[in-house]
């Protein structure tokens, strides 16, 4: 079977995530990243290069909250 071409649209923190986590579903996918600028890039019109994203964890004495925080 031929793997569907997917097309994610930004490489933010959403756009990584979702091409990373398409390739880990189907490692043989053909996963395209769209974007004019990636992380790191230099440039007045990129929107944010120091953007990132936080977490706190909420996970305490719950099995299933700690997995979800190890694996993420």
């Amino acid at each position: 079977m031929v793997p569907r071409p997917c097309v994610v649209f930004g490489a933010g923190v959403i756009g990584l995530s979702t091409a990373l986590e398409l390739k880990r579903r189907d490692a043989s996918a053909r996963v395209v990243i769209l974007v004019k600028y990636f992380p790191g890039d230099r440039s007045i019109k990129y929107c944010s290069p120091w953007a990132g994203a936080n977490w706190l964890s909420t996970a305490t004495d719950n099995g299933r909250k700690e997995e979800w925080d190890a694996e993420t």
